[in-house]
């Protein structure tokens, strides 16, 4: 259509037609090029928020599972749950047995056996080690 226009341009020659043919297209082309380019920019730009934003979260993750790392460390630790056990009126047992069972052809397990007493409304005693 627009070509069509182009061609009925009167007074020019056909070179002149043609050259003018040729620097409309490139002007077509380097537009759709510039805004081709643009938009990949301008995406490239939104995902590089995103992933400012994702790293951001993922270190404010790590922090938060380190600390809770920490404070199960610091919950379970031996004195701790001593601690906790003698609270619940648990003391330590007074007699240690092992007991020696073969499992396979020249394996053997040692398993402990523990007996504790327990005292309603006894205090916990400390108890040697």
């Amino acid at each position: 259509m627009w070509l069509e226009r182009i061609r009925t341009i009167a007074g020019g020659s056909r070179p002149q037609r043609r050259a003018l043919t040729l620097a409309l297209a490139s002007a077509g082309l380097f537009t759709v090029m510039t805004i081709l380019w643009l938009s990949v920019s301008t995406r490239a730009a939104i995902l590089n928020q995103q992933l400012d934003a994702l790293d951001a979260q993922r270190a404010a993750l790590e922090r938060e599972i380190t600390e809770i790392q920490e404070q199960i460390g610091d919950a379970t630790s031996a004195q701790v749950m001593e601690q906790r056990m003698r609270a619940a009126g648990f003391q330590e047992p007074e007699d240690l047995r092992f007991l020696l069972v073969p499992t396979q052809v020249g394996r053997l397990t040692a398993t402990m056996t523990m007996t504790a007493t327990i005292e309603p409304g006894r205090p916990a005693s400390g108890g040697d080690r």
